[in-house]
């Protein structure tokens, strides 16, 4: 009953959320060419204004000799370069449309976990597409406007304005408890066990290693009065063995989201979990591998288009992540396409002493092991540290197992030393690196 009222309230607070969810709603269950074709109609619209608007995409198309009717599919997107994180940062003028106004402006920025913070412009109108989609993503884990949700959150900066007088007053009646995530000793924990016991979220939601740490303590400590109906994991990488210790704690379904700061909501997980849906009616995936289109199952960059935001049109944007497309159909019946998974970051990858790229199975050494915390950082080519926060039967047995395995992976040249530590703390964004690379990778 509240959920109901609360969604219709919102709604008429803000009619084009309204219209933008309604429309979702109804276009997943579209066939698949259906959605395709509100993709590619929104791409020529897309190209259209930033050629005719946009000061930097004006002048690539002048230097590839590019008219916008020569970009009509997303095939014909390999026709235009993709766009770093540097390109914005030197072009951020130019990037903007010249037909919008200061005011019809909002302000962004990413949160800077892998060094300076990109800033960029987005609207009302695509802050509302986002919503929309995001709404559609966490309905699939069973959840309304209104229901009551826990969110364990590690930013920082999210978790300042989460806590200004307006969002408390919103978060209130949309029935929300933050929990402040950037810190997680054993005291925050119990205190989160404390409040979530109170109030009986229906949905759990949060950056993955904080809830995969928290799943840890609740099960250490025998606590299982937590019953959500389901947890939706984001920001971070979730792997098997992470997925499974939630799934044993809170004894409910994981919901994996894929987004960004510049891009919103990109993909996610429904019941079925056979991968991840697109949110192709806003957003265009590439998947490139040695510059061309990596197929089915293959690992490749992940170029994003955002669709919605014309004040400052990010067209290939090399967003830094990795996954594998998918050429499958969802057992669930949506047409939405689906991404096979989500491979981690490229700065998350360890390059092995013969070239080999690794990822993952350094992070699944640990995962049994006496060890609170852990970090492996990749200096060079030919020297790796490790940072370990020691449990309480740590031995040196353990440093010598850790040594092997982590040879068995990246070779026996590979220099590895294992620093104990007190503590390794978040990066500014409130995520938990497990694993830091300072070796460019190209696939």
């Amino acid at each position: 009953m509240y959920s109901s009222l609360y969604s219709k309230l919102r709604f008429l607070k803000n009619p084009k959320l309204g219209e933008e969810t309604t429309f979702l709603q109804k276009t997943q269950w579209f066939k698949r060419e259906e959605i395709l074709d509100i993709q590619r109609k929104r791409l020529r619209s897309l190209i259209k204004h930033a050629y005719e608007n946009v000061p930097y995409y004006h002048a690539l198309f002048k230097e590839r000799d590019l008219r916008p009717e020569d970009i009509k599919t997303v095939e014909d997107l390999n026709k235009l370069p993709t766009l770093t994180k540097n390109d914005i940062r030197n072009n951020s003028s130019d990037i903007i449309a010249k037909n919008f106004l200061r005011s019809q402006m909002i302000s962004y920025s990413t949160g800077g976990t892998t060094g300076e913070p990109l800033q960029f412009c987005v609207t009302k109108e695509y802050e509302n597409a986002a919503y929309a989609a995001e709404l559609r993503a966490y309905g699939w884990a069973g959840y309304k406007l209104g229901d009551k949700y826990a969110l364990l959150w590690g930013s920082p900066r999210d978790i300042r304005e989460l806590e200004k007088l307006r969002s408390k007053i919103e978060n209130f009646f949309a029935r929300c408890v933050i929990l402040d995530a950037f810190e997680m000793s054993k005291e925050s924990m119990r205190t989160f066990a404390y409040r979530l016991k109170e109030f009986k979220p229906k949905i759990i939601r949060g950056y993955t290693s904080p809830v995969y740490l928290f799943a840890k303590y609740l099960l250490l400590e025998g606590i299982d009065s937590i019953r959500p109906n389901a947890v939706i994991t984001a920001a971070e990488t979730l792997f098997d063995h992470e997925r499974q210790t939630i799934q044993e704690a809170f004894n409910c379904e994981v919901y994996d989201f894929y987004g960004a700061r510049e891009a919103a909501t990109l993909s996610s997980e429904c019941s079925e979990h056979s991968g991840y849906h697109i949110n192709a009616e806003n957003y265009v995936l590439e998947f490139l591998k040695e510059g061309e289109y990596a197929a089915p199952g293959e690992t490749g960059i992940i170029l994003v288009t955002n669709l919605r935001n014309y004040v400052m049109p990010f067209i290939r944007y090399e967003i830094g992540d990795l996954g594998k497309p998918s050429d499958e159909a969802c057992p669930c019946g949506r047409g939405l396409p689906l991404m096979k998974s989500i491979e981690g970051r490229t700065i998350d990858f360890l390059v092995a002493s013969d070239g080999r790229l690794i990822f993952g199975g350094p992070i699944l050494i640990f995962k049994d092991l006496p060890v609170n915390q852990f970090q492996v950082v990749q200096e060079t080519r030919e020297k790796v540290i490790i940072k370990i926060v020691i449990g309480r039967t740590y031995s040196e047995e353990v440093t010598g197992y850790v040594l092997n395995e982590m040879h068995k992976y990246l070779g026996k040249k590979m220099r590895i030393d294992i620093e104990i530590v007190d503590s390794i703390p978040p990066t500014k964004s409130g995520k938990r690196r497990h694993v830091i690379s300072k070796v460019p990778i190209k696939l």
